[in-house]
Formats: C-alpha cells, structure tokens, sequence
C-alpha cells in the first residue's frame, strides 16, 4: 500500500485517542443552508455511491460499486459540467508467490453522476494519484502522487507532470485544493514525525497551467485537510483541536471560523457548496461500548461560522465528498467555455473556434431577439460542428460539454 494510503491510517488511529462524547450531549444546531447542487459520497463498508442530502444526513443510493476484489474507493472529485465523478479505486487481485506480498489493482473510475454507471475504469502504472482535485475552468483533472502534482487524463489514466513537490524524509499527510478561476492548485504538508503537539504544515501554490510553484509558506498552526471555496482557502486544524480557518495564501496566517464540537473526531474529505459557501465535513463518534465508529456530516457556513450536525445514514462513513455544482448555462457562458477551451488548447485551431463563435454570436442575438427558432437552428449547427471536429481539434470532454450546453439552450429558450 502506498504511504499516503498508510499516513491516513495513523493519522485516523491517532485522532481515535481524544476523547468522545454522545451527539445527545451537543446543543441543538441551526438546519444547514439550501444546497445548490448534489452532494455524492462513496460508503467505506459497502462501496456504494450514495447522494446525502445536507440537511438530513439521509443517503440515496446511485450506484454500487463494489467488486469480488472487495475494492477500496476514495479521492472523490466533481466535473461538474459533464457530470462525472473520479475516484480511486485500489483492489488487492492476488499475492506474489515469491514475496507472498499483495497484488495491487488501482483504477481511476469515471462514473456517469447522474445514472451511476462506471463509463470507464483505465488501470494507472508507475505511480498512482492519491488525491485529485478538477479545474472547472479548463476542465482538466488533476492528481498528487508522492512527489508531483499531475494531469490526469481521464480516459487512459495516464500521468502527465505539472509540478514537483519537495518531498523530505518524515511523515507527512497531503491534502488539496483548487482555484479554478485563477487555475491555481493548493497542496497542503502537514508533517507528523514529531511528538504530539509539535505538527507543522506547509502550503505551496501552483500555476496548473505552466507548473510555475510556489515557494513553501509555513502556517501559523497545523491542518489536516483544506478545501476551497471561490479564491478563498480554508483548512481543518490539526493537534489538538479542530476549526474551520481561513488561510491567508500569501502570509500563512489563519483566522477562526468555527469551533467543530468537542468529541468529533475528523475523517479524511471534505466538499464545497460554492453557492451557499458551505464546507462539509466527514466526522463522527465511537460508540463507548462497541467501539464502532458513527459517522455524521458536519456542515460550516465559511462566511459566517454557523454549523449544523447530522448523523449520516445508519452511521455509515463515506469516503470523503465530492459536491457538484449546479452549472448555469447562458448564452454568455457558452461562449465563455468556447473561449476558455481555445485559450487552454482544448481547441487547437482558431479557425475552427472563430467558426463556432460566430454561431454562438448568432444564437445568442437570435435569442435575445426572442427568436428560438433562429436560435435553435445556430445552435445545431455549431453542435454538428462540435461533433465533427471531437477527437480531432475540439477535445472529446470538450465537445461533449459544449453539445451538452448547447442542448440546453435550444431546450430552454424563453
């Protein structure tokens, strides 16, 4: 197993060691904001992708995805606008008979977010990704592995090198987060190899278009996972008590909050609601007498501080979260995302995307004549563009995305 794998064992047997107190003992809190999009998880016993409602805790199952190998998946990530969702799945297919060591499977899974269905499984080689965050902006999936932060090609789950991240010798837990508006990636360090009470944490930025990387910014308290909402970065401080902090990206400073109650002990994985600014947290208990471990979600208002507590369906822990924005296609935004593929490369000839821009132009002067019809027939012939050009100098993911928008529009004129 890879050591970050086994760094997020230690770090979840060393939070076991504070003390626990019953739910029943919280005062009552504030029900959570209305959700602006879904929030996914995958359930560590069952493997099943499960949506949770915020203001409940209640699952509703999507898919199982489990296997004979009895596979682990994790590191749960959103695309939002083709409805995707990544994970990483780690199987043990059989043991060497030399060694008598097991034998890993580990596979990068594209599930379809709105049937459940795993539309692709590509086995990673050499080294494997053990966290991801996906850039909205670009819409590229990116990973960490030991020493490097990646692009991940979705369909292949081949590796491409964006930027090397200093790796000392010592224990170390790694988060991420993402910017998507600027394109900047956050990785935090935290390290563990001292006695309790002396852990550190580093946070370095990185331009994930040209892999231009910070130098390392030392914080003035440790975290154990941070998260982002817009251009803002959080982080859930580490030993030995917890809090939502905002993180100040260029001093290191941070700033309370919320208080997370007394007794929860913090799981790895957090998701963003962006719409209602909202970080959701994996947390839970022990039960005293069986030491079974029941696990809620914990929702922070990162304006605001306000926080609300809901045991998760039967207790059951996820895997992390992953939230999926509701995504509002305009006519302007269309053409933004048409812009942004040529400015990424993900259309790789200006030609083409001067064609397409010129009938995206056309539908949305159509459209705000009041004209669908005109609307509609502009924007099927920029979809039979699009589609001919897929693969070719549009980017597949690209393509689909921008039929999908484009859909969208002719179905949605006013």
């Amino acid at each position: 197993m890879s050591m970050m794998l086994l760094r997020r064992a230690l770090i979840y047997l060393a939070a076991t060691a504070f003390a626990v107190v019953p739910f029943a003992a919280q005062a009552p809190a504030a029900s959570a904001a209305s959700s602006t999009g879904t929030l996914f998880a995958i359930t560590s016993a069952a493997q099943t992708l499960v949506k949770i409602d915020p203001s409940t805790g209640a699952f509703t199952q999507v898919a199982n995805l489990n296997t004979p190998n009895q596979p682990q998946s994790t590191s749960l990530v959103s695309d939002p606008r083709d409805h995707r969702l990544f994970a990483l799945r780690t199987s043990v297919t059989g043991f060497d008979p030399n060694t008598g060591f097991p034998i890993f499977l580990f596979e990068l899974l594209n599930i379809d977010s709105q049937t459940g269905l795993v539309v692709a499984n590509p086995s990673f080689t050499g080294a494997v990704p053990q966290t991801f965050v996906f850039d909205t902006s670009s819409g590229t999936l990116f990973g960490l592995t030991q020493t490097q932060v990646v692009k991940v090609t979705p369909a292949t789950a081949a590796i491409t090198p964006v930027a090397n991240i200093p790796n000392p010798f010592g224990s170390f837990i790694y988060s991420m987060g993402i910017d998507s508006a600027s394109h900047t990636i956050y990785v935090a360090r935290e390290d563990i190899s001292g006695p309790v009470g002396t852990n550190t944490s580093q946070v370095f930025s990185i331009d994930d278009s040209t892999g231009a990387i910070s130098p390392a910014l030392l914080l003035d308290q440790p975290v154990r996972q941070i998260a982002v909402d817009g251009s803002q970065l959080f982080g859930i401080t580490d030993c030995c008590t917890f809090n939502l902090v905002s993180i100040n990206s260029s001093t290191g400073v941070t700033t309370p909050v919320a208080s997370i109650p007394s007794g929860l002990i913090i799981q790895f994985g957090t998701g963003v609601d962006p719409g209602t600014h909202t970080v959701f947290v994996n947390v839970g208990t022990l039960d005293p007498n069986t030491f079974a471990f029941i696990s809620s979600l914990l929702s922070i208002n990162d304006q605001t501080g306000a926080e609300s507590t809901n045991p998760l369906t039967d207790g059951i822990a996820p895997e992390g979260f992953a939230f999926e924005a509701a995504v509002a296609v305009t006519a302007g935004s269309i053409i933004a995302d048409l812009q942004n593929a040529l400015t990424s490369g993900a259309i790789n000839n200006h030609g083409i995307a001067n064609s397409l821009l010129k009938k995206l132009q056309h539908a949305a002067a159509a459209r705000s004549g009041g004209d669908c019809a005109g609307a509609a027939r502009d924007y099927q012939a920029f979809i039979n563009e699009v589609s001919a050009q897929s693969g070719k100098h549009v980017a597949a993911s690209t393509a689909s995305q921008l039929i999908s928008e484009a859909q969208f529009l002719i179905a949605n004129c006013p």
